[in-house]
């Protein structure tokens, strides 16, 4: 299928990375740098997800702001470097 600037999709050209932020400051502050770097086209905020994890030998439990991330994978290198 066509998009309407009229390329292509190529299977393997866009990705989604998923970071997590303390709160929602720090995730909007990272979330508009990578839009405006071009190392992303669109940044979604998830307020309030709860996450559990091992840390050091002990199971740790926090709110944090999930940041969905929407680019192009050969940008991926970039964005993580950036984040």
């Amino acid at each position: 299928p066509s998009s309407a600037s009229g390329s292509a999709y190529v299977p393997g050209s866009v990705s989604a990375a998923f970071v997590t932020c303390p709160n929602e400051k720090v995730a909007k502050e990272i979330a508009r740098a990578v839009v405006e770097k071009r190392l992303a086209a669109c940044v979604n905020l998830v307020p309030q997800i709860t996450s559990i994890y091992e840390w050091k030998g002990k199971i740790e439990e926090d709110s944090e702001v999930l940041m969905m991330i929407k680019t192009q994978s050969s940008l991926v290198p970039a964005l993580t470097d950036f984040v």
